[in-house]
Order: C-alpha cells, then sequence, then structure tokens
C-alpha cells in the first residue's frame, strides 16, 4: 500500500505550521532525465553548505531531495532556505514555491510548454498540511516504484526505469541509518532570516525568460468611433491625474524620438485594466503624429509588446534618475503608478530619497556606537522610521519602550511597508499588545461576548492571558499579512500572538512594547518572563521614546473623592471610592463565596478601607506609607496575578465592578503614594492617590545591557535626565532634518483665554469656527481641546464638524501619529492645574516650589506633539494652526526648548471682523508668505471682504500708496 505522510507536524489536534525536513520536488513530465542537471546543482549547493541530504526517485518523473533538522523549524522559515538555495544555483522564481530550471538552450521565442524544462517545488505548507509519500512508500499509480533513498553519484548514473532490486532496498536503509540531521540554527543562517532574501532580481529575471508564456497577441486598432473616445478620454482622465503619467504624455506629445516614456504609458494602463485595442487607438488618435502613424503594425508590436511587460509599471523603476523609465520627480502618494487615487497616509512610501537627511543621521547615530545618547527631535521626523531600517541595514536587532503600543501598532505597519518596497529590507517586527488581542483565548471570549451583548466587552481592568503552558493553542503560529508586524492573533485559523512570539522571539529583529510591560517582567517570577528578558538581553539597540512620558508622569493614580461643579452636580453625585469599594467587595463575596483567595482580597481591601477611609485627614501632597510590612507587600505582589485571574472571571461571568478591588491591591503593592487635593476644572475638590513613576528599575535593567541606548522625545523633561540615566550621557541633536517647521504658521489670537473660560464667550468661539469652517470646510481641519470633557461640549456646538475630528491634548490622535489634515485648530493650552505637579517636585527635585516648572514642560510637550500631527512630514505641503485662546507670547512661551520651531504670525486687532485668523491662513497656505504686517493683515482682510483702496486707506488711517502697494503685492 501507498503510505503518505504530513509535511507539517502535528500536535494531536491541529498543524503547528512546523517540520522536521524540507523537501525539493524537481519534476520534467516530458523528460525525467533533464531533471538531473537542477538536481545535481541543488544538491551540489548543499555539500558546499556541508548539510546531510537524502535523495530519492519521485516515482515516474522526477526526484525529491529530503534535508532533516535535529529541531522543528516553521514552515516559512523552510521556505526561505529553500528559496535561497535556489536562488544560488540560478533557478528562476514562478510562483509561492514553485520554481523553474532553464536549460542553456532555452529558446526565447519558443513557448516555455513546447522546450524542455524542469519545476522545482518547495512543497511547503501552512494550515491543514501537506501530504507526501514516505520514504520506501510504494507509488499509488506505478506499484513497481518505491520511494527508495540513493546517493546523488547513484541517481545521476542509474536510469528511473531500472527495475530496483532487493540489494538497492539493503542499500537505502543503510543510508537512512547514517544519515545526520542538520542544525535548526545552521539552517536558518542559510536562510539568512535577518537579511534580504535577495529574490527581486531572480523575479525580474523570470519574467524576461517567462515572457514567452504569453505569445505575442495581433490584433487591429478599432476605426473611430463615439465609444472609443468615450474610452479614451476615460483613459486621458485617469493619465492626467497621476503626476508621472502626466508627465510622461506631455514628452510624448511634444518631442520626437520618445519611447520609454511612451512605454510607461502602456503598461500603466495595461495594469489599470484597459485592453491593447484601446491603449492603441489612443496612441494613434492623441500622442503620435502623422508619421509615427505612417509605419503601418509598429504600432499594434510596440503596443503588444509592451502590454506583455506590464510589470515595469512600478514607482521604483519610474523614480531612478538613471533609468531611462524615469519620469517621477515628485512624490504623490501612490503606491504604483496605475493607482487613480492618492494615499495620504502613505505619502512618504512613493519616494524614499525625501528621507536621505534623517537616514543619513542615523546612520551617523548608530554608526558612533556611543553607548548613551539623547536625541532631541522635532514631531514627524521620520526618526523611529529611519532608525529602525538603518539598524537592519547594519544587521542590529533594536528593541523601542513607549508608553502605549496602539500607536505602534499603526505606525510600525508603514516602517515595514517603507522598507521593504523601497529599500529591499525585510523587518520581522512584532508589538507586545495587550493581552485581548496578543491572547488567542482572550480575543474568543471578546468575540463571544459581542455575539452575545451586542456590545463590545469593556474590561475595565488588565486582561490577564491564558495559562500558555496547558492552552489548547500552545504551538499555533500566526501569519500576519503582507508587511504588517505580529502584534495580534488569528481567530479565523485559531493561532495565537503570544505563542506565535514565545516560538518565535529569537527571529525578531525589531519590536515594541510599553514601559509597563517590561516593569511588570522584571517583577514576575516566572519562567516566561525570564526567557522574555534573556531574549531582550540579545538586542543591541534600546530606545526610550517619548522619555518625559516616563520619567515624569505617574505610572499609577486612583480618584478617591470627585465632588463635581454645580452645573454638573444634577448629573453626577460625588464620588466616594471608599463607597465604592465596599459596594463591589460585598457583591464580589456573595458571589464568590469563601476560599483562600477570595478571604486573602477581602483582608487587603478591608485593611484599605480601615486605614484610608476617611479623606478629611490627608493633606495635599502628602506622602504616605504603605502600611503593610514588606514581606507582605512582596506576598501580595507575587499572588497578584492569581488575584487579577479571579477577578477577572468573575467580571466576565457577572458583569459585576472589580475595577475598585483590583486598584486597591495594585496600589498595597507599592512601598508609597502621594495624595493629592485639587480644585479643577470639572470638580471643586478632587483627592486622588498617585504613584509616581517606576522608572529606576528598567533603566537600571536596561544600563547593564551590552545595548546601545538611545533616549529621545519631541521637548525634553525638566529634569536632568544625567540624573536620570548617569553622567555619561551624551546628546546627539537630530532637530528638523526635514525643514518641516519652515511649513507650519500658527496664527495667534488677540487674547489669551484660560481652559476655565473657553465656554465663558461662546459667540466669539463660534463666529471664530465658523469663519474657519466657511474657508476650508467643515471636514478638512482637526480640533483639538484642553481635555475630554470640553471636547464633549465642543462637540454639542458645533455638530456639523465630524465628530472623529475632535480631540484633545494627550489623546491617541494627538501624540506620536500621522493625520492626513493640514489644517487645524487648538483651544486653549492644555489644561492640567499647576498644583496637579506638586508630586513631581517633591517626589524628584525635593523642592515643590519646581512645580510650575514640571507643569509648563508638560505644556510644552504636549502642546507640540498635538501641533505636529498635521505636519506634511516630506515638508512638501503647507500646513496651519490657529491656535484660539493663546496670545503671541503664550506661543513663544509653549514653544521653548523645542526642536524646529513653526512660523508665528500674530494677527491685527479689527473691531467688526471676524475672519482676520483665516484671511491670514489662507494667504499663507496659497503663497507661502507668512511676513505680513499688522497694519498689511489690515489690508488683506479688508480687501477680501471687498473694500477699495481708498476706503481701505480711509478706515484704516494710513496712507493710499501704502495699500496700493500692499495690494498689488498680494495680487501678486
Amino acid at each position: 500500500m501507498p503510505i503518505i505522510i504530513s509535511v507539517s507536524n502535528h500536535n494531536g489536534e491541529v498543524f503547528t505550521n512546523f517540520q522536521m525536513f524540507a523537501i525539493a520536488d524537481f519534476d520534467n513530465a516530458d523528460n525525467p532525465e533533464g531533471a538531473k542537471t537542477p538536481l545535481k546543482s541543488y544538491c551540489e549547493q548543499l555539500d558546499a553548505h556541508n548539510l546531510n541530504y537524502l535523495v530519492t526517485e519521485s516515482g515516474m518523473k522526477g526526484y525529491h531531495v529530503w534535508v532533516f533538522f535535529d529541531e522543528p523549524i516553521h514552515t516559512k522559515e523552510v521556505e526561505r532556505f529553500q528559496n535561497k538555495i535556489f536562488h544560488l544555483c540560478g533557478f528562476q522564481f514562478l510562483e509561492e514555491q514553485r520554481w523553474l530550471y532553464l536549460p542553456p538552450d532555452y529558446d526565447d521565442n519558443k513557448h516555455l510548454d513546447e522546450q524542455d524544462h524542469t519545476i522545482i517545488e518547495t512543497l511547503t505548507a501552512l494550515g491543514d498540511g501537506k501530504m507526501i509519500k514516505a520514504l520506501f512508500s510504494m507509488h499509488p499509480k506505478n506499484r513497481e516504484r518505491y520511494e527508495l533513498p540513493y546517493t546523488l553519484e547513484e541517481v545521476l548514473t542509474r536510469s528511473s526505469s531500472d527495475i530496483q532490486t532487493e540489494e538497492e532496498f539493503i542499500h537505502a536503509e543503510k543510508l537512512i541509518e547514517t544519515l545526520e540531521t542538520n542544525s535548526s540554527n545552521k539552517i536558518l543562517e542559510i536562510a539568512e532570516i535577518s537579511t534580504p532574501p535577495l529574490l527581486e532580481p531572480a523575479i525580474t529575471r523570470n519574467y524576461k525568460k517567462l515572457l514567452n508564456r504569453e505569445t505575442r497577441i495581433r490584433f487591429k486598432i478599432p476605426p473611430i468611433s463615439p465609444e472609443m473616445d468615450a474610452k479614451t478620454t476615460e483613459m486621458l482622465n485617469h493619465i492626467l491625474v497621476v503626476p508621472c503619467l502626466s508627465y510622461c504624455l506631455d514628452v510624448s506629445i511634444s518631442q520626437p524620438g520618445i519611447y520609454y516614456l511612451r512605454a510607461n504609458i502602456v503598461t500603466t494602463l495595461a495594469n489599470a485594466g484597459y485592453t491593447r485595442e484601446e491603449i492603441g487607438y489612443l496612441f494613434r488618435e492623441i500622442i503620435n503624429d502623422d508619421a509615427d502613424n505612417a509605419n503601418r503594425g509598429e504600432l499594434e508590436k510596440q503596443v503588444d509588446y509592451w502590454f506583455r511587460k506590464r510589470y515595469h509599471c512600478r514607482c521604483d523603476y519610474y523614480q531612478e534618475v538613471d533609468n531611462p523609465k524615469f519620469c517621477c520627480s515628485e512624490p504623490c502618494g501612490r503606491r504604483s503608478p496605475y493607482q487613480p487615487e492618492p494615499e495620504p497616509t502613505h505619502i512618504h512610501l512613493t519616494r524614499i530619497k525625501d528621507f536621505e537627511p534623517i537616514y543619513k543621521i542615523c546612520e551617523e547615530l548608530i554608526d558612533s556606537k556611543k553607548p548613551l545618547v539623547v536625541c532631541p527631535k522635532t514631531t514627524r521626523a521620520g526618526f523611529t522610521t529611519a532608525l529602525n531600517i538603518i539598524a537592519k541595514e547594519r544587521n542590529k536587532k533594536i528593541l523601542y519602550l513607549v508608553p502605549r503600543t496602539s500607536i505602534s501598532e499603526k505606525t510600525f505597519k508603514d516602517t515595514i511597508c517603507l522598507a521593504q518596497e523601497k529599500k529591499g529590507i525585510f523587518i520581522n517586527g512584532f508589538v507586545l499588545s495587550a493581552n485581548q488581542k496578543a491572547c488567542l483565548v482572550r480575543m474568543k471570549e471578546a468575540i463571544e461576548y459581542e455575539k452575545k451583548h451586542g456590545k463590545p466587552m469593556a474590561i475595565e481592568i488588565p486582561i490577564p492571558r491564558e495559562d500558555c503552558k496547558s492552552c489548547q493553542y500552545r504551538g499555533t503560529i500566526v501569519q500576519p499579512p503582507p508587511m504588517t508586524p505580529l502584534y495580534k492573533s488569528d481567530p479565523e485559523h485559531n493561532a495565537c500572538m503570544l505563542e506565535t512570539y514565545r516560538i518565535q522571539r529569537t527571529i525578531f529583529d525589531s519590536g515594541f512594547t510599553t514601559y509597563a510591560k517590561i516593569y511588570a517582567i522584571l517583577n514576575t517570577p516566572s519562567e516566561d518572563a525570564k526567557e522574555m528578558l534573556t531574549d531582550i538581553e540579545d538586542y543591541d539597540i534600546i530606545v526610550f521614546d517619548e522619555i518625559t512620558q516616563f520619567v515624569e508622569m505617574t505610572s499609577f493614580q486612583i480618584p478617591i473623592i470627585l465632588k463635581w461643579r454645580e452645573y454638573e452636580s444634577t448629573q453626577q453625585p460625588t464620588y466616594n471610592y471608599f463607597a465604592e469599594l465596599n459596594r463591589d467587595l460585598e457583591a464580589f463575596m456573595i458571589e464568590k463565596g469563601l476560599n483562600e483567595t477570595v478571604e486573602k482580597i477581602h483582608y487587603y481591601c478591608d485593611l484599605f478601607i480601615e486605614i484610608f477611609a476617611d479623606d478629611t485627614k490627608y493633606k495635599h501632597n502628602e506622602k504616605i506609607q504603605n502600611p503593610l510590612p514588606t514581606d507582605q507587600r512582596m506576598e501580595l505582589r507575587l499572588n497578584m496575578i492569581t488575584y487579577l485571574n479571579t477577578l477577572y472571571n468573575y467580571h466576565t461571568a457577572t458583569d459585576n465592578g472589580v475595577k475598585t478591588i483590583y486598584n486597591t491591591l495594585t496600589l498595597l503593592c507599592e512601598e508609597f503614594w502621594y495624595a493629592q487635593k485639587l480644585c479643577t476644572m470639572e470638580h471643586v475638590l478632587e483627592i486622588n492617590f498617585l504613584v509616581p513613576p517606576r522608572y529606576s528599575e528598567v533603566i537600571k535593567w536596561v544600563k547593564n545591557l551590552n545595548a546601545q541606548i538611545i533616549i529621545t522625545d519631541a521637548v525634553l523633561p525638566h529634569q536632568d535626565l544625567k540624573k536620570v540615566f548617569g553622567p555619561e550621557l551624551e546628546e546627539f541633536i537630530i532637530g528638523d532634518p526635514q525643514n518641516t517647521a519652515e511649513t507650519q504658521l500658527l496664527v495667534t489670537d488677540t487674547r489669551n483665554i484660560m481652559p476655565t473660560n473657553l465656554f465663558a464667550d461662546e459667540d466669539r468661539l463660534r463666529k471664530y469656527i465658523h469663519s474657519i469652517i466657511e474657508i476650508h470646510g467643515n471636514d478638512k481641519f482637526l480640533v483639538v481641546c484642553p481635555n475630554i470633557t470640553t471636547a464633549k461640549r465642543f462637540i454639542q456646538m458645533f455638530p456639523s464638524i465630524p465628530h472623529e475630528n475632535v480631540t484633545w491634548y494627550r489623546s491617541n490622535m494627538t501624540i506620536g501619529v500621522a493625520c492626513n489634515l493640514r489644517v487645524m485648530v487648538t483651544l486653549s493650552t492644555p489644561y492640567a492645574p499647576v498644583e496637579a505637579f506638586d508630586w513631581a517636585a517633591t517626589d524628584i527635585k525635593g523642592d515643590s516650589r519646581e512645580s510650575r516648572r514640571f507643569w509648563k514642560a508638560n505644556a510644552r510637550n504636549t502642546f507640540f506633539q498635538a501641533i505636529g500631527r498635521v505636519k506634511d512630514p516630506l515638508a512638501h505641503v503647507l500646513s496651519i494652526v490657529y491656535t484660539y485662546g493663546i496670545k503671541r507670547s503664550g506661543l513663544e512661551d509653549l514653544l521653548k526648548s523645542c526642536q524646529g520651531k513653526p512660523n508665528i504670525t500674530e494677527i491685527a486687532a479689527m473691531r467688526g471682523f471676524d475672519n482676520v485668523h483665516t484671511s491670514v491662513g489662507d494667504y499663507w497656505l496659497r503663497t507661502g508668505d507668512c511676513n505680513l504686517s499688522p497694519n498689511e493683515t489690515r489690508v488683506l482682510t479688508y480687501f477680501l471682504s471687498g473694500g477699495g483702496s481708498s476706503t481701505i486707506a480711509r478706515n484704516i488711517n494710513i496712507k493710499k500708496s501704502f495699500v496700493d502697494k500692499t495690494i498689488s503685492k498680494l495680487l501678486l
């Protein structure tokens, strides 16, 4: 009986996408002897790499080559290994898992199927696996043939039709018994997992060789007709909106002897779905002159030729200056010339040359090998992307520590795309996301919850992951979409992200994780945590991104008392944390009953209530010591995972609140915390317990690694970073290498308005915003409010502005992300009482009088991050920020210590005019001129309102000659 085996490993329940061997299948149906030449070449490459292998006759038309491993290797890595060897052999890439060998006498003028060729397959498989004949198995069609191993010399000298003898079976057994497995690490080294697999040249050559597979089509260009004219108009409309094609058309029509630019038009239109006949009609009627059309048959021949070479339609061909197809001098945001509409969010993908300055800076930074550097930079400088790519080019592993990974999940994909599409670099990256994305069990629970209740599962505490060791999805592998980092599980294919990371974490070259995650891992006494730390120790570069958020923001905060202002009191009663904790704890005890875990949780919460429930005794900025003895606090910390799992299971089963219980346990893990009493925009009294940033342990651990440490932010923190990281810290200024600041203008207001008084003059605010809507449209600008409360009220005032266009300082939309819009309105300054930073002044500086300096540093960082969202990173498109409620002096203060300060213009106060700011803004966007004097601004505003020069001179009380000169300037 024929015996078949699975190529992929199986864990008893599912295929794991891992293999213990690699098989290459050489098939030549018409000439099996012809397969021996590529077979020999392949085996010689294996010999050159000192790899052991077996060669078998696959049956009637080819051969198999088996390479066995000492440990399982993921399928994709096996395929990369085989592709590498195929490439070294000179085989031509045909399609996924299929390569082609063409003999030296291959005739380009004949169809592929009409001459000798050998197909080589990798025989790898994902998902449900792939079956193959086992060694010694009978062939299912020819029962006299068996899958017997031979030496290469034996295969090359024997005929596939020779009868297989008993001696050959005995010899085959000895080959199996003496064969040694190959080191899986060596296989991965050969595959060059950490470097580009160099497949692109093979793909190009493959297309050239296989051009004759698509035989020449002889066609006739249709006669003139309304239908063909309409199709021509459609093609012209496509050409004229794409800058590179428009250039090709202009040159082709206006200059003689143009060849390759005409070819660009053919290949692009072919990829856009137009036929040979339609493209030929366009050339005959629009592009060609009489001399061109007089050469009968040549047009049809060239259109057909380039139609079959439509793979040449690529941005990198069009952007290469020395290439005869060069026609792209400006980026346009398209991924390919045949894409009709640009993608503003990926505008940087079209031309890497624009980012050369930041790449050179990153090369200099990494090559300097400075062990500890701080890098002040502007916003949207491309630094994170460039550093990632240069690190990969230098074969260095890089890890980014960030405040939150939600931003990285979006921006990291752009980095991978840019590296692969424009630099030929393959970055294998990950983002350690929250467990609801990373843990497949938790993700499926959330999916089922939403199906059952019709709403997303809103978990108010950290989500614990499932016990990985006993998980049913252990060993499964997620295959992220192309050019996407590993950051979430795949429920459709039952593949877990955490398992994928656990198995593959040694092969990643770039990753993102949060400061909180690293701190948690350092304090988790598990084997998984130790392994993760060991892997991180192998990274060559550690980046502390947005350092201010790490060293000057609280790591944990609990609101104890929230007493709402009177206008809110009908909707919001006074919030008392201890009353809430009592209710949550009582419901928890009733539902769960008594056991050791529940009793412990009850003990800690009861103790907390007993000691801290009297909120009248707290003084502002009072340092509170944890009442638990050190050993008891350490015991609580060690058991937090158990308590978290208990609370999570209870919460998901009952939908009852557990946040106060979890927060209480978390706070009691700390050595001390501060009490904070504030009067805020929303509350007449706000009492918080807050924990200072826990950075010392993380920094100490990272500094002990043999890695280059890079610290960065748009505005550096107030405290001296040399005291945080050590006196050896050096400065390496990134600045604004693209000069993006020159393309941004901030238009000041004529008065300062505190965030608390933002809506005091609603009529003025309405007129200010309506003027912006009139000039820019209601969905073409981003509004940044002082906080979420003011954002909600603003949305109520202006329902015509899309909700997604309204955000607030420190939101996910104002830190570290790209934005398609180039117009912004900031409403007053970032909001936080100065007293909110007393804890920082006391804890970090030991002097509460330093609070205002911490407050200013935080406001500057927050404001500068926000306005940077609308900047064009290429510095090609102008942007503008209308700063409502901030005068010039306030702006100058907010922009201190910033890298790359934008232009600032101060508008003139004009009674009766509500559009002075938009007059200046519109003029800037049209001209790029930001140097108007106050009187020139007045003239501009009057002139745009329809006033004549005499009227303007009289109303402003200035000379008419000045008005005339200014109007002439404006008209130019």
